[in-house]
């Protein structure tokens, strides 16, 4: 029943529509304070969960970093006593947790790059190219602009006879430095590019001459002998197969492409089992 008050209405008190208006009213205020309440804790607690995860990757990108930091240390000492095999594989298991280098501070990224440049040139020819590759691979994923990385992880995937990515970045390297350039590495590894692809293409006589070109320009750098090996294998001269895979081995011992090919032919009957390793070679 309303009720009229100098002439306003009013609801009286203890009236039955009185208690029903002021219950669905402290109903519908109480639902948007809790709505407004839950949403705020739902914040609240997100941004909580964000902190933790934040703070908890950054514990172990800093971990990780330390841990690498170690392994590189190890792998670019002379004086190390330590197998760079083995740090080489521990430091391309640490790589694969450092998703993007945005998140390492400049002197972090200037010394990570750095030292993997350094681990790069010791691991050469003392560990197998598949392993070194696979370490450059990760390396150049964190710094794609490095040319000097990228050259490197060039020739392990031709030593690899991995034709296609090595073409691939090959034209990448050569844009980024506008096609012309007097690097020596990379002139070496552009001939031994150019002979493996004549010698997919069966061009033997050309693909040879690269081949000398690469061994004249970097007499120590096993890819030579072992692309040199591959061609005279090709050829059907295995005595002069085996000859340029023992070069490569007396260079790199752990050179398994190398013993691998040596293996295959031994069982096939190429060549003697007994044969010598590490003969000096005549281009």
């Amino acid at each position: 029943m309303l009720m009229f008050v100098n002439g306003k209405m009013i609801f009286p008190v203890g009236g039955y529509h009185n208690k029903g208006i002021f219950s669905r009213t402290v109903s519908f205020v109480n639902k948007r304070r809790m709505k407004k309440t839950c949403f705020i804790f739902l914040i609240t607690a997100m941004s909580l969960c964000f902190a933790l995860q934040t703070s908890s990757f950054a514990d172990d990108l800093k971990g990780t970093f330390l841990d690498l930091k170690v392994y590189l240390e190890q792998g670019t000492s002379e004086e190390t006593t330590e197998d760079v095999g083995e740090l080489t594989a521990h430091v391309i298991e640490k790589l694969d947790l450092i998703k993007d280098v945005k998140d390492l501070s400049a002197d972090q990224k200037e010394y990570l790059r750095t030292k993997l440049t350094q681990l790069t040139v010791m691991a050469e020819n003392r560990v197998d190219p598949g392993r070194n590759g696979a370490m450059l691979a990760e390396a150049v994923r964190l710094f794609p602009e490095d040319f000097r990385l990228s050259v490197k992880l060039e020739k392990a995937y031709v030593e690899l006879g991995q034709y296609e990515p090595a073409v691939k970045l090959n034209g990448e390297v050569l844009t980024r430095v506008g096609g012309k350039t007097e690097d020596p590495e990379l002139t070496t590894v552009f001939c031994a590019l150019q002979g493996l692809g004549l010698m997919m293409s069966r061009n033997l006589s050309a693909a040879k001459d690269s081949f000398n070109q690469v061994l004249d320009r970097d007499d120590k750098w096993t890819g030579g002998y072992f692309l040199m090996a591959a061609y005279y294998l090709r050829s059907k001269d295995y005595k002069r197969a085996e000859e340029y895979f023992n070069k490569c081995l007396a260079i790199n011992p752990n050179h398994e492409g190398a013993v691998n090919m040596l293996g295959m032919m031994r069982e096939r009957g190429m060549i003697v089992a007994d044969s010598s390793v590490g003969q000096e070679t005549k281009k």
